[in-house]
């Protein structure tokens, strides 16, 4: 089941700056990490078939009332632990990375081919006593893999019903298409899978979200608007692809097309009390706010200023969020607000280098030069953007707002905050404290060492977050 690969004890280092100060509470609901699952014949037209099954399994568990992480949770998860999306790993390694995600248990698989019938093994690791389960098999002509999943995801719920009307899945050959385009390393390569995943199925609405991902990715804004444009409002999918909308039209500086757009999302009773919205809410305000940033809104009720201030609220442990919204009172030239709110992102972030950068440019405005030179040379260390860059304190650069890119799942997992809560806690059995250093941050021994991604090349992390160019390692970070 599980590849040679060692186990990567350094996990605990983690990655760059993603320390919280404060505790993180634990989930209400255990979460369930699906990982890839292992091709024990190498067969290389199944490859694809790895991912495949930790997706599918993933979605069949939810749909039946579990709390499995989602592949976009696991992506990023992975991401900022340096360790490749398709890679085989060892069981040590799979269990310390559900540890880190708050996951109290993994599943984990293979699967083989005999003649024209699949046969996928799966089992689970209870991880609070590392105890491998006994595994269970299901099998199936490969054209009906659907099948399988879902009676495997039967199988390990202990037969919970689905919650929800069943959704019909694609044509098999689109969907292994529509695996084959989010595995694929090119950006052209991803398109060409996922635009012949569309054509075989114009109604697979997820490879239209997909394909947006990448033409946005490519800065092709048109295409991008065009790919989600088809997905219908009864679309179980509809929510996300209209924030994608909204997200197009403001790239193309349609910014009252783009403020619509983000305002059909929002019930317009939320913005008439002062209650916190729901936290999957927060994207859209966020991206509201910045409709208004960059279109010069007046400081009113609609102000960028409002609408953080909300999506903060909703969701008070997104480090963007406080970016932004200390961002956006620079630019206002609140400098007492935007100190707080930078120092706050830091609290957080502390390899955060334009959160250090623009901190510095608050102190510096309000006659802090010392404090704002070391914001300024910590910014320097982390990001080589910011070397020999010196401004009026007057002049904030521009463009540096983040945009949320989809919905936030109510409990979904926060790889980064989760990471780092684990840091901490193992720092403070360590007898180490619980200061806001950041840990080193490497590539892992699972990558550097024995672990080889499918196309025989090195994986960087995809989605590295802007102004992190640099790990904190090494780097004076105490707060």
């Amino acid at each position: 089941m599980f590849s040679a690969i060692p186990p990567i004890a350094l996990l605990l280092a983690l990655a760059a700056g993603q320390v919280h100060s404060a505790p993180i509470a634990p989930s209400p609901v255990a979460r369930i990490l699906v990982v890839p699952f292992d091709n024990t014949q190498r067969e290389t037209r199944l490859t694809w078939l790895g991912e495949a099954s930790a997706m599918l399994l993933a979605d069949e568990l939810n749909a039946r009332g579990l709390s499995a992480i989602t592949r976009d949770e696991r992506v990023q998860a992975f991401d900022q632990l340096h360790l490749p999306i398709a890679a085989s790993l060892s069981r040590a390694t799979v269990i310390k990375v559900g540890q880190l995600l708050g996951a109290s248990e993994v599943i984990a698989g293979s699967f083989r081919l005999e003649g024209d019938e699949l046969i996928v093994d799966a089992h689970t690791i209870r991880i609070e006593v590392g105890r491998l389960e006994s595994p269970i098999t299901e099998r199936a002509p490969l054209k009906d893999f659907f099948g399988i999943y879902d009676r495997l995801a039967r199988r390990l719920s202990g037969g919970a019903r689905r919650t929800g009307p069943a959704v019909s899945p694609p044509p098999p050959g689109a969907f292994e298409n529509y695996i084959k385009g989010l595995l694929a390393e090119s950006a052209a390569t991803q398109a060409t899978f996922l635009e012949t995943a569309i054509t075989e199925s114009a109604g697979f609405d997820q490879a239209r979200l997909a394909l947006w991902d990448v033409r946005n990715e490519q800065g092709d804004h048109s295409a991008a608007l065009a790919a989600v444009k088809p997905v219908p409002a009864t679309s179980p999918f509809a929510s996300r692809a209209q924030l994608r909308i909204g997200l197009s039209l403001l790239e193309l500086k349609d910014y009252p097309g783009a403020a619509g757009t983000f305002t059909k999302l929002i019930d317009p009773q939320i913005l008439k009390t002062t209650t916190p919205a729901p936290a999957h809410l927060a994207p859209v305000l966020n991206d509201l706010a910045i409709v208004q940033l960059r279109r010069g809104a007046s400081a009113d009720a609609g102000s960028a200023i409002y609408y953080l201030t909300r999506a903060t609220d909703a969701d008070p442990e997104q480090v963007d969020y406080q970016f932004n919204l200390g961002y956006a009172y620079l630019l206002d030239r609140n400098y007492k607000a935007a100190l707080y709110w930078f120092r706050e992102a830091l609290r957080r972030d502390v390899a955060d280098a334009d959160a250090h950068y623009l901190l510095a440019r608050a102190l510096q405005a309000t006659g802090s030069e010392v404090e704002a030179a070391r914001e300024r040379d910590l910014a320097r260390q982390l990001s080589s953007r910011y070397e020999g860059v010196e401004r009026n304190p007057r002049d904030v650069p521009a463009g540096l707002e983040r945009l949320r890119m989809d919905l936030d799942a109510p409990g979904a997992v926060r790889p980064g905050l989760a990471i780092a809560n684990s840091a901490q806690r193992d720092r403070k059995g360590a007898g180490q404290g619980s200061d806001d250093r950041a840990p080193p941050c490497r590539l892992p021994v699972a990558v550097r060492g024995g672990g080889t991604p499918p196309d025989g090349q090195d994986s960087p992390a995809r989605g590295t977050p802007r102004g992190r160019d640099r790990c904190a390692e090494d780097l004076d970070l105490e707060r």
